[in-house]
């Protein structure tokens, strides 16, 4: 085909870096990737693994992707010092994924196009480049034992974005004067070359520069930036570079079509990588059948000059052909490869679990993408009970958690399962002769099949894994049962690793948890001690008569609330509070009075604090803990003073026959002219961790009365007035019996 465009201006444009983020959004995609995308994100309920698996083929929506998710507010708030393009594309929502397509759709006037034919062309040309370098990276990455396969894989993917970016914001003018203006004599890399002078000399910048800063601003690995920076860089340059640069520079020059001969090719791979010669060919066969499945799987019509850009072919000899029979063994032997690298990726994610339920999460995702099986469900078996319990930890609740299933011949496919330790499946078992309980979990999972893999510890059942299967799916499996063999011995190991870890940490809890007791219990007999003395001469001092009555008053409360905080203690040490606490009659006024005496008595001569009451006299004795309730209003009036610090206001106000959603509450408000809640922490006022009183301070007393108020079926609440005065309210319920 005759690369020209219509002629267009040669002016030379600067293009602003800054703002090569606003590029993104215009970034053109295929539309045989973006019509499933849609139709995918539009599903409900919708397997974010489905959509994982379009939206990695597709260098501009995976860019586009990585972009939202950098604008996003939640990415300032993340602790992880990389992203992980796998994590980022699976959580992201499939509504935001929608949006991104249709964006596509809205940016042009709700009418998609790549632009002319040429530009149709070159698209799918990048398309093409991308994941046939996508697929060689990852692939070479396993032979050097490279640590992280998928992210080689998306580094190759994104190679060339910078090109996209420029063709999205300059359009036909890139095409014209920097991609196809080149002598068709030149070699591959003399193309290479020219085309960099010619983006420098347009943009003043790469493609190679542009792609490695927008890594950069995704938070990507820093590897991975200089691996696309350098990706057009001599042999000679990248020879003593990072792994992850030399796989991405030989995989770009392989699928761009630098090499004319695989003899060179196997050379240059082999001296840059060390692999053997004899290993390079199934690699790049591999990129080459996983890249036609790909291809086949989304329809997509290549022109001829499009089909002639192949990767260097195996054999020098064009009639040196291989026989079809070789051919299918050699690819049956690239997705046995492909298969043991994928296990070995799903292994490293079991191992990164915590959880039971992290690794059926991951079970499921890895399931999806080894099998495309939809469903699996966990069962465990119970050797001293004989029974099989379904055990789904993954949300949202199953009923098979409601399946109890006896362990007895005949009783289920599961049960014939547990009894022979073996693989077991209804595949050419008829629905209907199905045991009911059967039919009931096919029936969850919509589905037609059933596959029972034993879950075992060495020669010991401890669980089932089922596979629920379509017809489809059942086809798939029956020829792959090795592989699930391997893979559930694999989940095996995780889960038993997992199970062993919990017991060892209950182990520990428990007996930190006895070392906590002992100790507090030796504290609170100390901090009783002079609780003890202090009582004692509270009581001498009530028995003189050099005492007002307000004097006198006073002392009783001290005495009061010492038996109060003595008493909290035993309960906290021996945890009976919750379980003999009863609720009583009790006057709010006088509570209140009390407390706050207690607290005017405690100002000093600098302190200048004026304290109101305006108490509802009205208001009967209400049934509530008292315990509880002075707890939570010591801490705010505590919180009240020590904001006011020595000058201010305080009032307390208390109000009968409050109405909240039709039922009858009392209130007690506790308001000060003090200095407020800072807005940076309101969001989170009842945290423990927040507080104004210095690192002196632990910040709880909040959060205690949140907790507190709950237990006594109340709410609190708090707000700032116009006039700057600070009010929090309770609200309990307004109750005359037990």
């Amino acid at each position: 085909m005759d690369h020209q465009l219509p002629n267009v201006s040669d002016s030379a444009s600067q293009f602003d870096v800054k703002s090569s983020s606003n590029s993104i959004r215009k970034l053109l995609s295929l539309p045989h990737v973006l019509l499933p995308v849609l139709h995918l994100s539009s599903d409900t309920p919708n397997d974010p693994l489905h959509l994982y698996n379009l939206l990695r083929y597709d260098a501009s929506l995976v860019a586009r992707v990585l972009e939202v998710n950098r604008k996003s507010p939640s990415a300032t708030l993340s602790t992880s010092p990389q992203a992980d393009i796998k994590e980022l594309l699976l959580s992201t929502s499939p509504k935001t994924i929608r949006s991104l397509v249709l964006s596509t759709f809205h940016d042009r006037n709700g009418i998609y196009t790549c632009g002319n034919a040429l530009s149709q062309e070159y698209l799918k040309k990048q398309w093409l480049t991308s994941i046939q370098c996508g697929f060689l990276a990852k692939s070479l990455a396993l032979q050097v034992d490279y640590p992280d396969p998928e992210e080689a894989y998306f580094a190759g993917l994104l190679h060339n974005i910078g090109q996209l970016i420029f063709h999205a914001e300059d359009g036909d003018e890139y095409l014209n004067t920097c991609v196809y203006d080149l002598a068709p004599d030149l070699t591959i890399g003399d193309k290479s070359s020219l085309l960099l002078s010619n983006e420098n000399k347009r943009f003043s910048i790469d493609h190679c520069k542009i792609g490695a800063h927008m890594c950069k601003t995704w938070g990507l690995p820093i590897q991975l930036q200089d691996a696309i920076r350098f990706h057009h860089a001599s042999f000679e340059q990248i020879s003593d570079a990072h792994i992850l640069t030399r796989i991405i520079n030989l995989s770009s020059a392989i699928s761009e079509g630098k090499f004319s001969q695989f003899r060179t090719c196997a050379t240059k791979v082999s001296s840059l990588l060390n692999i053997p010669i004899d290993h390079i060919a199934p690699v790049i066969e591999s990129a080459i059948a996983q890249t036609s499945d790909i291809i086949r799987s989304l329809d997509i019509p290549l022109t001829d000059s499009i089909i002639d850009q192949k990767l260097v072919p195996i054999h020098d000899n064009e009639s040196d052909h291989v026989p079809l029979q070789d051919a299918i063994k050699l690819n049956q032997l690239t997705r046995e490869i492909h298969f043991c690298g994928i296990l070995e990726t799903v292994k490293g994610a079991l191992l990164n679990a915590t959880s039971e339920e992290h690794i059926q999460y991951e079970t499921q995702l890895a399931a999806a993408t080894l099998f495309d099986v939809e469903k699996t469900f966990f069962f465990t078996f119970d050797k001293s009970t004989n029974y099989i319990q379904g055990d789904q930890k993954t949300k949202p609740p199953s009923i098979i958690n409601d399946l109890s299933i006896l362990s007895e011949k005949g009783r289920s496919i599961l049960a014939d399962t547990a009894i022979s330790n073996e693989s077991l499946d209804t595949f050419s078992i008829s629905y209907e002769t199905l045991s009911i309980v059967d039919q009931e979990i096919l029936h969850q999972a919509s589905a037609q099949h059933l596959l029972c893999q034993p879950l075992m510890n060495g020669k010991k059942l401890f669980g089932i894994l089922v596979f629920a299967l379509n017809d489809k799916e059942m086809l798939q499996l029956s020829s792959t049962r090795k592989h699930v063999k391997d893979f559930t011995a694999t989940v095996s190991r995780a889960l038993l690793r997992v199970k062993h870890n919990t017991e060892q940490f209950d182990s520990m809890l428990h007996a930190e948890r006895s070392l906590y007791q002992t100790k507090l219990k030796r504290m609170t007999h100390e901090i009783n001690n002079p609780l003890s003395i202090a009582q004692n001469h509270l009581h001498i001092l009530s028995m003189s008569d050099h005492y007002s009555s307000q004097q006198r008053e006073s002392i009783q409360v001290i005495q009061e609330e010492i038996i109060r905080a003595s008493n909290l203690l035993k309960q906290h040490v021996d945890g009976s509070h919750s379980q003999n606490a009863k609720n009583h009659a009790v006057n709010i006024n006088e509570i209140l009075c009390d407390l706050l005496l207690v607290f005017e008595d405690g100002l000093t001569e600098e302190q200048n604090i004026d304290t109101e009451r305006q108490l509802d006299k009205s208001m009967p004795a209400i049934f509530i803990d008292d315990i509880k309730l002075k707890q939570i209003l010591t801490n705010l009036l505590k919180n009240a003073f020590e904001s006011l610090g020595n000058e201010g206001w305080l009032s307390i106000r208390s109000q009968d026959n409050v109405i909240i959603n039709g039922e009858p509450f009392i209130e007690i408000q506790i308001a000060d002219d003090g200095p407020g809640i800072p807005k940076s922490i309101i969001g989170h006022l009842f945290s423990p961790i927040n507080t104004l009183k210095g690192e002196d301070h632990s910040g709880i007393g909040l959060s205690i009365v949140k907790e507190l108020t709950n237990q006594l079926d109340g709410c609190v609440s708090y707000r700032r007035e116009f006039d700057g005065t600070t009010v929090f309210s309770l609200f309990f319920p307004r109750k005359f019996e037990i």
